[in-house]
């Protein structure tokens, strides 16, 4: 008598599911995925100095055409697309993981900035937004007497 039961019943996707899972604990996801509904977020730094904010953000392959910065009611916003990489019959695809689309990241500002001195410079795929402070927002030493 045989202990060992073999399900043959399963539908096909339950099958490609755990086959794909298998081979991704051992391999990662080695697969090819055009179905990721991840939405591109670039990687932002924001940096205080006694002058100014500046946003740096992580945008390879754009450049300034791709990407918008406006400022209303002090939220700054970043928006911009990536185009995706075009197909065709010379494609042979073994793994796509940059992402494409539409992408927005908004920073409330304080209110004690120059909003008409902000400058915005992309170069090699990094954008770097500069948000003057007002003078009454700039730190100060204070003597004591």
């Amino acid at each position: 008598m045989s202990i060992c039961r073999v399900a043959t019943t399963a539908p096909a996707a339950t099958w490609d599911r755990e086959f794909n899972s298998l081979i991704n604990s051992f391999y990662g996801d080695a697969g090819v995925s055009n179905t990721r509904s991840v939405a591109m977020q670039p990687a932002v730094d924001v940096e205080e100095a006694d002058e100014s904010y500046r946003f740096v953000v992580e945008l390879p392959g754009l450049n300034k055409a791709d990407v918008n910065v406006s400022l209303e009611n002090n939220l700054l916003a970043i928006s911009g697309e990536r185009k995706p990489v075009e197909d065709n019959d010379k494609n042979v695809w073994r793994r796509r993981e940059r992402l494409a689309g539409a992408f927005s990241r908004s920073f409330r500002l304080p209110r004690s900035v120059i909003a008409d001195k902000i400058s915005a410079e992309m170069a090699d795929g990094i954008l770097t937004v500069t948000v003057p402070k007002a003078e009454e927002a700039k730190a100060r030493t204070i003597q004591v007497s």
